[in-house]
């Protein structure tokens, strides 16, 4: 279960069904809060996402997590290096992780806060 709460495709995948859900059953009921209600749940998924590298960090062994937080303190290593080409790609996919987390919580605080007025629009 953690493995797919914290898997990034699986957080997509739960935004775009609760979205999509929530807009079908808003449009069958002519109650678009329904839809605004969605927003709460997409917002839990996008900080989920934004701090899943957090809560994976700190759910090992405090040594572990003190070695590989600060370890460039004492080492580097070389541009060019397989270590280098590894610690960057981990980088690039938290910070991947951390921009898309950013922005489906934006996306579902508005929905969650005005997504009861999309009716309006169409009518």
């Amino acid at each position: 279960m953690r493995n797919i709460i914290l898997n990034t495709w699986a957080i997509i995948l739960m935004v775009l069904l609760a979205a999509g859900a929530s807009i079908y059953y808003s449009i069958i009921c002519n109650d678009y809060s329904w839809f605004s209600r969605a927003g709460s749940l997409i917002t839990i998924s996008g900080l989920l996402l934004t701090l899943k590298h957090h809560i994976l960090s700190s759910s090992r062994n405090i040594n572990t997590v003190m070695l590989e937080k600060f370890h460039y303190a004492v080492y580097a290593p070389s541009e060019g290096t397989e270590r280098y080409r590894q610690d960057k790609s981990a980088a690039m996919k938290i910070m991947r992780d951390e921009y898309i987390g950013v922005i489906i919580t934006v996306i579902g605080t508005v929905i969650w806060g005005y997504g009861d007025l999309v009716e309006k629009l169409f009518i």
